[in-house]
């Protein structure tokens, strides 16, 4: 689960090559991806970062961390 308020951005572009390879090295472990934020960068995230992991990645609006937990828990 991914909670931000707004997404951060890297320090450089060094730190953000280095986070692509950590998903690239590691995506194949993750099952499922909630990313929530009310930041416009979440409904971007849910359709575009699917296209490179195997995760099912959904977004959810801020605030709703125990809802999201409790309606996904398997």
């Amino acid at each position: 689960m991914i909670e931000a308020r707004a997404f951060p951005g890297w320090e450089s572009f060094g730190a953000m090559i280095a986070h692509f390879r950590f998903v690239r090295d590691h995506h194949e472990h993750v099952a499922r991806i909630a990313v929530v934020t009310d930041a416009p960068t979440g409904d971007i995230a849910e359709h575009l970062v699917s296209h490179f992991v195997s995760a099912e990645v959904r977004h959810f609006p801020a605030g709703q961390i125990e809802a999201r937990r409790l309606s996904h828990t398997r």
